[in-house]
């Protein structure tokens, strides 16, 4: 599992291992900010003095939030964090460790311009609880010869690429981008969407290339040859 923590201007990621052993913790600007271990093989994030899981990241009235002493960490989830000290607040992702390529690889046409996000008319749409309207748009610019990455919905969220906070930017190969726990790695000529079972896409405008698996071949009944690799008469 990782787990992604946004701030106001970037996000951190911690690895969890596969097995659900040990403490970890979840750092900002190299501090530890929370602490998660295994308890009956799950993960569990605590509060501390300091830093609280809370219900909201509302700063109103501090003293009228609940908040959680600890939560049992679940893949594909969203925890509001709050250090009541520096009144800082951050909301935590919760996302698979690993890339399941099986998901969604698009071929990307960078002459078609594409929008992302939770509505049905979207050419790649997510089901997830926080993403509801448009939020990214993907556009080649000919002028220029860039494709251009655009926060649609920068008032309510957050947009990362390559851990930096970005409303509106070029696009390079091997770039990465983050928005409300949702990983898409640009490749140029394909769009990974990753870890996400909720994704279906626009099939008249994109395509999912088929990843095939290779062809078993027996080979227990092939003999290597020895093959002399040196001679001393040489």
């Amino acid at each position: 599992m990782k787990l992604v923590l946004e701030s106001k201007n970037n996000i951190n990621t911690t690895t969890l291992p596969n097995i659900v052993d040990g403490n970890y913790w979840v750092t900002y600007n190299n501090n530890n900010l929370l602490n998660v271990e295994s308890s009956e093989d799950k993960w569990v994030l605590k509060s501390n003095n300091e830093v609280k899981i809370s219900n909201s990241l509302s700063l109103d009235n501090l003293s009228n939030i609940n908040y959680l002493d600890s939560v049992i960490l679940e893949e594909n989830k969203y925890y509001y964090i709050i250090n009541i000290m520096t009144k800082e607040t951050f909301t935590l992702y919760s996302v698979p460790g690993y890339i399941n390529y099986d998901n969604f690889i698009i071929d990307y046409n960078q002459n078609n311009n594409i929008i992302i996000g939770g509505e049905s008319n979207n050419d790649i749409i997510i089901k997830s609880d926080l993403i509801k309207t448009k939020e990214l748009s993907i556009e080649y610019d000919k002028k220029a010869n860039q494709v251009i990455l655009t926060n649609l919905n920068d008032k309510e969220s957050k947009l990362f690429v390559n851990n930096r906070l970005c409303n509106k930017c070029v696009l390079n190969g091997g770039d990465i981008i983050f928005f409300k726990g949702v990983f898409v790695y640009y490749f140029g000529a394909l769009l990974l969407v990753s870890n996400y079972n909720n994704v279906s896409f626009n099939s008249l405008r994109l395509n999912k290339r088929i990843i095939k698996d290779n062809e078993y071949r027996d080979y227990s009944n092939i003999l290597d040859k020895d093959v002399k690799v040196f001679d001393q008469k040489q």
